[in-house]
Order: C-alpha cells, then structure tokens, then sequence
C-alpha cells in the first residue's frame, strides 16, 4: 500500500522515541535535547490506543532526534502491530531521518517491509551543500537506496544562509538523483537583509530556466505556490497547512501529548510563556494571523504554527522575518506559471491543471499590485 493511499485522510501519530542525534545541524530547532527516550512499553500503549481509537486510516511517526538510533525498537513495535492488525489499508509507520545510520541490515528489512514502513529523507541538496548544513554527513547516507526502495517519496531539502547561493544546485543535484524536492528556507535565520534577498532572487530565476527546459521534472514545493489562490478577497476562509492539534498528535519521551513535535519543551526558550488553551488549533476558524488578513497571498503562505509558537508565543502570530521572502517566493512562482502558459499553452500545479483564467487572475493579483510594487526590494528585482 502506498502511502498516498491513505495520505488524504490519514491521522498522524507522532511518537518521540529519542530525543539524541547523531548530528549537529545548523538550523536544528531542538535546543534543549537530552539523552531521554521513549520505552518499549509506552509506545506500545499509545499506538494501541491510536488504532483503537482511529475510524480513519493513520500514519504513525517515528521522530527524534534520530530513530534511526532506536532501530531495534522501531522494528519490534512495527512487527508487534503487523502480527496484531493487518495494515492494509489502515496504517502505516514512517520515520523522518538524516539518511546517515542504515546499515546493509537495515536496508534490507526495509525493502522487505517497504509498503508498510516509509522513510522520509532530509538531504540538502549537493554534497557540499549538506556537508555544509548537516554535519559533513553526505558521505554516509546512500541516496541511491531511498530513491529506489520509495520513489514517490520526495526528500526534505532545508536551506540555510550557508547554502542558499546553491539552492537551485541543490535542487537540481536531488532531481538528477531521482527524486522530487520539497526544499524550504530553513526557520530561525535572519533573512531579511537586502544581500540575500538578492541572492534568492538569483536562484529562483535559475530554477525556472531549468523547469522550463525540463517540463517531465515536477518542479520542486519552493516554485509550487498554487497562484490560483492568490487574491485579496478576505471572505475566502483560509485553510489549515497542516493537522496540528487536529489530524495530529505528538508525543514526547515521558508520553506527554503535544499538537505536533514543534510543541515539545526541548524546542522553546524558556521565556516563552506556555499556552494553556492549545484547543484553539481544533478549529480552522481561529488561525489565520489579523496582520495577514488582507494580503493577496494569505491563502498559500507558508506557515508554521509550532514555529510561530517557539518564535513569538502565540501559534497565530508569525515571524514578520519570513514575509519578504514569501513575497518573493509569490512573485517568482507568477512569473514562472506566465512562463509556463506562454510555452505550453497549459499550467499543471502539483498535478493539477489550473483554469488558465484563475491562474492569470492569481499572476495580476500579483504582479500589479501596489501590495508588492511598493516594496523597493521587490520591485526593482529582476525576477519582474
């Protein structure tokens, strides 16, 4: 069963078996781990109790950390279940990893079970790129295996302000390897200086030439904005970006439950003073930040609402720090669907064909709008 199967409905269970990690990334937002884990016993207790619960299907999650250091213990509990509930069509196990850990044995209990059990790769683009960003880790993770034993699986691609001068390298690095790409600006950087918003630029450009010379390639999440939905109109409800404290649980080493891993102690600063009333994230009504509420990408800006927790205490409130770069990431993503339409007479959007109609009402909303064209930065940039 492939995961997309139950993708569109799944719960997610997310269970922080250790909070150690083989590597010291430069972006990591895990600032208080320790050397706590999660026992054999617990974790069988509360995926129990999940797929007891569940009328849907689910993902149950595997997170660090690393996992990959709890090998043992993520096979026992997958073995355990698969004896007791068959997961056809039920569940499946996934683990987020460095990729850095997988020994022959580990490969080859994997592609036995590979169905049931999915690994997401986080790898950041070329060789030295995640060198760079990861630890000087590129030579202990075999691309080759992940694209292969999971090839509708794309690989995780965080840029930091080391690497973001190769971001299209990267990007093009890991399609060339055989996967699809969802590569982002990694959280806690100072991104707003004039430099890098010039370099951002830069690479978004070189990024749409590629694309555009390749059209089989599924251009990558940072070049994917659906500009369908960019427009002003503010009675349009905003949806969620993901099921945090709704579709999602976490849980913590001591099994304390979390909206979504973002949540846990070992993330925030101490001086972020602890929400007590986390069921707001229950509802999609309450979610969208009042500073956003008239901006004509509101609908498909990135947000994280664990990082705005971290970040400013508030899971609404986001880090202003970002908006210039989705501005540009908006604007790039217009000239890019123009781009497109232009050529091949058609716009496709993660796999799904856009009326040309809303697309080029979303490219004007956008384009010429005084909400970006007063923005010095974006508009003399040469992506317009």
């Amino acid at each position: 069963m492939a995961i997309e199967a139950i993708s569109a409905s799944r719960k997610t269970i997310m269970l922080t078996i250790t909070e150690t990690c083989n590597l010291d990334c430069v972006y990591c937002y895990e600032h208080n781990k320790k050397s706590r884990e999660m026992s054999r016993e617990l974790i069988l207790n509360i995926v129990e109790n999940a797929l007891k619960e569940s009328s849907t299907a689910m993902e149950i999650s595997f997170h660090g950390g690393e996992p990959f250091l709890k090998f043992d213990l993520m096979r026992e509990t997958a073995e355990y279940f698969w004896k007791k509930y068959n997961p056809e069509n039920k569940y499946v196990f996934f683990v987020t990893t460095n990729g850095t850990l997988l020994t022959d044995e580990i490969k080859k209990w994997l592609s036995e079970h590979k169905e049931h059990f999915w690994c997401g790769l986080s790898f950041d683009g070329t060789e030295d790129m995640q060198n760079k960003n990861r630890s000087n880790s590129a030579k202990d993770v075999d691309l080759e295996f992940f694209a292969k034993t999971w090839p509708e699986q794309g690989v995780k691609m965080t840029v930091s302000d080391l690497t973001l001068s190769d971001l299209a390298a990267g990007t093009i690095f890991l399609h060339n390897k055989g996967f699809d790409v969802n590569n982002n600006l990694a959280y806690g950087i100072d991104w707003n200086n004039n430099a890098i918003i010039t370099v951002f630029s830069e690479q978004l450009e070189i990024l749409m030439e590629f694309y555009l010379d390749n059209p089989d390639i599924k251009p990558s999440s940072i070049l994917s904005m659906n500009i369908e939905w960019f427009i002003k109109d503010s009675s349009i409800k905003q949806e969620r970006f993901c099921g945090a404290g709704k579709q999602m649980k976490c849980f913590d080493t001591n099994g304390k439950e979390y909206p979504c891993h973002f949540f846990m102690d070992m993330n925030f600063n101490k001086n972020i003073p602890k929400i007590s009333n986390m069921e707001m994230l229950h509802s999609d009504d309450c979610l969208q930040d009042p500073f956003c509420k008239d901006c004509e990408i509101r609908l498909v800006c990135p947000t994280c609402y664990g990082y705005n927790y971290v970040t400013t205490g508030n899971p609404i409130k986001r880090d202003r720090n970002h908006c210039i770069l989705a501005k540009i990431q908006a604007v790039a993503c217009a000239i890019f669907a123009l781009r497109r339409i232009k050529r091949y007479g058609k716009l496709t959007i993660k796999g799904e064909e856009i009326p040309i109609g809303n697309a080029l009402h979303g490219i004007d909303s956008v384009l010429n709008n005084e909400f970006f064209l007063n923005d010095e930065r974006l508009r003399d940039f040469k992506l317009i």
